[in-house]
């Protein structure tokens, strides 16, 4: 495939291709007034985001307890960029990142700037919650990365639980397993990061394994090339974790409905019953708003997307997968095709998604970012306040931005 001609069709009303010295430029288009503005890759608290510490008066307070704002809006908490599995394809790595906090080398800033950073979540999960919503997805980056900022937040859903009576939906926690049999210490305790895990009342996993082979998936990340899902899965199932297995359609890994089968024998053989593959993101445009990190994982992914629907169209005549129907996924810009795995029972899930076409003036997501601010999804367009034109009106706005 020629990688040029792919990028330039997905540039948004493009009629010509695109070449590498245009493309070039338009990533770079304004690059010094575009980082100033949003803080974006470098390291600049955007002022389009929403500090939720930011002036605590009671009556801007009460505007912005709208019920129902975030009642079909899930919670998609960044805890952090980094991520020893370094993906070829990752897709978090060639989009547009915020600051960090809680990452800093030094204990004492490090510790210093957790604090911040877990008093943000507290009351952004507040406004969230008093908006309607429930359901919070934990990603990255791998949370477990840094355990202090993801065990931190896990026991601040749990106090606000405790003390405000909050039922949250903890509906994912995407995981690359690399850290979870390993030991760290947080507060004074010294354990493997499961167990922690299970005392902080965590239920389910989205275990990312792109390949049934380990050397496969050594080929996509060194890292999770060295993880042994088998005993991990059999950890977690000891521990009463739900386990989703979360691989990814590649035409180099998992490129066929064979292969797609392969897989599911894979995981149905340790026990497992929940199985999400995705093929590799499309990209509604691609520019500095949209795409401003790694290029070559974006040229990766473009070039390694497969045909879903050949694969679903294939699996249809497989006598060993029943077909349940489609639903549509991240507020329209995705397809998921449900499938029923007959011999087990397992659940099985293909799906597609478009990202960087999202309506900047609608809420896809409630991302709480890791430099502790919320928007409404990870292009730079979409970093704004969330009651920016909306029926909270400008003094909301004007609350959460000083």
């Amino acid at each position: 495939m020629n990688i040029e001609k792919n990028l330039g069709k997905q540039f948004e009303n493009a009629e010509t291709e695109i070449s590498p010295k245009e493309r070039e430029e338009v990533f770079r288009q304004d690059e010094n007034e575009l980082r100033h503005a949003t803080g974006e890759c470098a390291g600049i608290e955007s002022k389009h985001s929403i500090d939720p510490l930011r002036d605590s008066d009671k009556e801007l307070k009460q505007e912005h307890e709208h019920p129902g704002l975030y009642e079909k809006t899930d919670a998609k908490v960044y805890v952090t960029y980094a991520c020893s599995a370094a993906c070829k394809h990752c897709a978090t790595d060639w989009r547009g990142h915020t600051k960090e906090l809680g990452t800093a080398e030094d204990t004492e800033i490090r510790e210093k700037e957790i604090k911040e950073y877990l008093d943000k979540f507290k009351e952004a999960m507040r406004l969230y919650h008093e908006g309607g919503g429930r359901t919070i997805l934990f990603t990255g980056g791998e949370p477990t990365e840094y355990p202090e900022k993801f065990f931190g937040m896990l026991k601040v859903l749990q106090d606000l639980k405790k003390s405000e009576g909050i039922d949250w939906n903890v509906l994912a926690t995407y995981t690359n397993g690399v850290e979870w049999l390993k030991e760290v210490e947080y507060e004074g305790e010294r354990k493997r990061v499961i167990d922690f895990l299970k005392e902080l009342e965590l239920k389910s996993v989205d275990l990312s394994a792109h390949h049934y082979d380990q050397k496969k998936r050594g080929e996509l990340s060194k890292s999770m090339g060295e993880v042994d899902v088998e005993k991990l899965v059999a950890e977690l199932q000891q521990s009463n974790f739900q386990v989703r297995f979360q691989g990814t359609l590649n035409k180099d890994l998992i490129g066929s409905a064979d292969d797609v089968s392969k897989y599911v024998k894979w995981v149905t053989a340790m026990g497992g019953q929940d199985i999400y593959l995705r093929n590799m993101f499309k990209v509604g445009k691609i520019g500095p708003d949209t795409t401003p990190g790694d290029q070559q994982k974006l040229r990766y992914a473009l070039e390694r997307a497969v045909d879903l629907e050949q694969i679903v169209t294939e699996l249809q005549k497989n006598p060993d997968f029943e077909f349940i129907g489609t639903s549509e996924r991240h507020s329209g810009y995705g397809t998921t095709y449900k499938f029923k795995y007959r011999p087990t029972g397992a659940s099985v899930q293909l799906g597609d998604l478009t990202i960087g076409a999202e309506d900047p003036e609608k809420n896809t997501y409630f991302t709480f970012n890791p430099d502790g601010n919320v928007t409404r999804n990870m292009n730079i367009g979409g970093r704004k306040d969330f009651s920016e034109k909306s029926q909270h009106g400008a003094k909301t706005a004007q609350r959460l931005k000083k």
